[in-house]
């Protein structure tokens, strides 16, 4: 059976001055699939995620999400569709406890103002306790509810990246893309957060990952992109990227 395409990325450039960021790049994302970005430093990767999320207008090309046209839509309209992304600096509260930082994950359907902070009623309070319900049962379904109550800096590293991306996963998205989500940290660590990926993520929404760690993806992804010089230079399944002339070539030199 034909799976529908959720995420098309129509011959998308992105030019800054006289510089090609990217060229003509094409690729299409599947509902249940775990897509890995790759490429040298300078690819055109992150440009890439800032193209699709709304950060960046692409010089030329379309970005088709769930058979809409969003190339023109701001980053927050994009959001609110289901289009989310993490970062890959650690972007949570480290002072606040696990919790309180999943609540800032469900920001973009429920707000308050300074006085309703202040002087809360009791429609405040009920919609408070209900997020932070909703808060519990996800960190229980991705198995870190042990951490509800601790302080997020006092977490491991490897943790609070899990944390980053559950906070991601508050804000409700059909695809989530996920910025270098395993650099820094330690070989033990990144098996947890990819098993954290792989086991859960993946198999709820759509996931595209960029990551420096090539060996980390060929072994999790279900297919990859190579990006060189900002042009799609390979596409497909693990085994086939790793045998590919031009990736070997990419990233190791002509000589190899």
């Amino acid at each position: 059976m034909q799976v529908s395409a959720g995420l098309e990325v129509i011959n998308i450039s992105k030019h800054f001055g006289g510089l090609a960021a990217l060229a003509n790049v094409s690729f299409t994302l599947r509902e249940g699939e775990l897509l890995g970005i790759i490429g040298p430093n300078g690819a055109g990767k992150t440009t890439l995620f800032n193209v699709i999320t709304g950060v960046y207008s692409p010089s030329q090309g379309k970005i088709i999400f769930m058979n809409r046209d969003v190339t023109h839509l701001k980053t927050h309209e994009r959001a609110r569709l289901g289009i989310v992304r993490s970062f890959q600096q650690v972007n949570i509260f480290l002072d606040l406890t696990v919790t309180e930082n999943m609540l800032q994950g469900f920001h973009t359907g429920f707000q308050i103002n300074f006085w309703e902070s202040l002087f809360p009623t009791r429609g405040i309070k009920e919609k408070t306790s209900q997020l932070k319900g909703r808060a519990f049962e996800l960190l229980k379904l991705l198995e870190m509810d042990q951490f509800k109550n601790e302080i997020a800096g006092s977490l491991p590293l490897g943790i609070q990246k899990k944390l980053g991306i559950a906070v991601a996963l508050a804000a409700d998205p059909r695809i989530i893309l996920l910025d270098e989500p395993v650099s820094g940290l330690n070989p033990s660590e990144v098996q947890e957060v990819m098993d954290f990926v792989s086991n859960f993520v993946r198999k709820r929404y759509m996931c595209v990952i960029i990551e420096h760690h090539v060996k980390t993806l060929l072994n999790y992804c279900d297919r990859i992109i190579v990006l060189n010089f900002g042009q799609k230079i390979a596409d497909g399944l693990p085994q086939e990227i790793r045998q590919n002339r031009d990736v070997i070539v990419a990233y190791l030199g002509e000589d190899t």
